[in-house]
């Protein structure tokens, strides 16, 4: 009878230290577990954050060229416009210029041609007042 309530003793302290066993067992596998998640969790986090990260920095640089460009095509536009609008001031100014030129330059002509005009009228009448007295002297005598 000893020998068989030792045997129990030893199967119920079997069974509870298997059960305890696998109680801690269980216990650490979800921790394990829990632990294992966590990492994965961090580890998926950072990856999410890097990818972001650079999904940003490639989306703050092409909009930046972007707006580089528009900038660039907006400073072309206003250089033409600036330059077309220089054009047509010095254009205006020139033909202003030319006119004022032309106008002095037919006054000049018509001045000399009066002058030239005045002097071969003067001319002429010198003659003819020469010949006029030459004559007069002649028929008199």
């Amino acid at each position: 009878q000893l020998k068989a309530i030792i045997m129990i003793q030893a199967t119920v302290r079997m069974w509870r230290e298997r059960k305890s066993y696998t109680e801690k067992l269980h216990s650490v596998v979800c921790i394990q577990a829990w632990y294992r998640a966590n990492i994965l969790t961090q580890e998926t986090r950072n990856l999410y954050l890097r990818k972001r990260r650079s999904a940003v920095t490639i989306q703050a640089w092409y909009r930046g060229h972007v707006t580089r460009q528009r900038y660039l095509k907006q400073l072309k536009a206003i250089i033409m416009i600036q330059a077309t609008v220089r054009m047509w001031r010095e254009r205006k100014s020139y033909t202003e210029k030319l006119h004022s030129v032309v106008c002095i330059q037919a006054w000049y002509r018509a001045n000399i041609l009066t002058q030239e005009t005045r002097n071969l009228y003067l001319r002429k009448r010198r003659s003819a007042v020469t010949i006029q007295a030459w004559y007069r002297g002649h028929v008199t005598r």
